[in-house]
């Protein structure tokens, strides 16, 4: 039962982060390319996951997205997108290429990190210095603040327009999206079970969706729309 139960929360949680990749990478014009993204992520992590279990010499573990490789490729897929939009392209056009960009991305990336690998050269990491970690690690959490504000808001975070009136809508879910991390923050200082951020998502759902219920607004853009028709997608076709 306990090992049923560690699963269960680690694969939440991997859901969890899978969706907000997703809709981070593919949002705004781009969200047509959401549910292949998400499709082509719940594929990676079961291929991935289970080699990873069948192959990993420290069972038991459970892998999951990058979060540091996975910020700044939403932040490359979104320049490459606008460079097709910036040459007059369409949004379908902008999507196919910033799909064809992350799955080149992946495969030089998995190419690499297997050299690496077999030439027994990870090792060379401790020659990076802690200075230059840290500042990678900062820049990610810069580019996930900016990528989760353009998702409550819809609109891409600007020092220029801070303070112009949020689009119509807006501000409910800014303010949710704050409150949550605020209170999943303080709720780590204060228990340090594994289980606080699996139970924080569900709770946080159940609690959001009752009180959208109750007051009738319907969906009114709080859910990510395409996750139920998630679409099978090749860049080689």
């Amino acid at each position: 039962a306990r090992d049923t139960l560690a699963g269960a929360s680690a694969a939440l949680v991997i859901l969890s982060y899978l969706l907000s990749y997703s809709a981070l990478m593919f949002s705004g014009e781009l969200a047509a390319g959401f549910p292949i993204m998400l499709w082509a992520m719940l594929f990676g992590s079961v291929v991935a996951g289970a080699w990873i279990a069948y192959r990993t010499s420290i069972p038991p573990i459970a892998n999951g997205m990058d979060i540091p490789s996975t910020a700044v490729l939403i932040a490359l897929c979104g320049g490459i997108a606008q460079s097709v939009f910036d040459r007059g392209g369409t949004a379908a056009s902008a999507v196919t290429h910033a799909l064809v960009f992350a799955s080149m991305a992946s495969l030089i990336c998995a190419l690499l990190m297997s050299g690496l690998g077999l030439a027994r050269a990870g090792a060379y990491c401790r020659f990076v210095p802690y200075s230059v970690v840290a500042g990678f690690m900062a820049a990610t959490g810069c580019l996930l603040l900016m990528g989760a504000y353009k998702l409550a808001t819809g609109r891409a975070f600007s020092l220029a327009r801070f303070l112009d009136p949020l689009p119509a809508g807006a501000l409910p879910k800014l303010i949710v999206a704050i409150g949550f991390a605020a209170a999943l923050f303080a709720a780590r200082k204060v228990y340090k079970s594994p289980f606080v951020l699996p139970l924080a998502v569900v709770i946080a759902a159940l609690v959001l969706n009752a009180i959208l219920a109750a007051s009738g607004g319907g969906s009114n853009g709080w859910y990510m729309s395409g996750a139920e028709k998630s679409e099978a997608w090749s860049p080689f076709v």
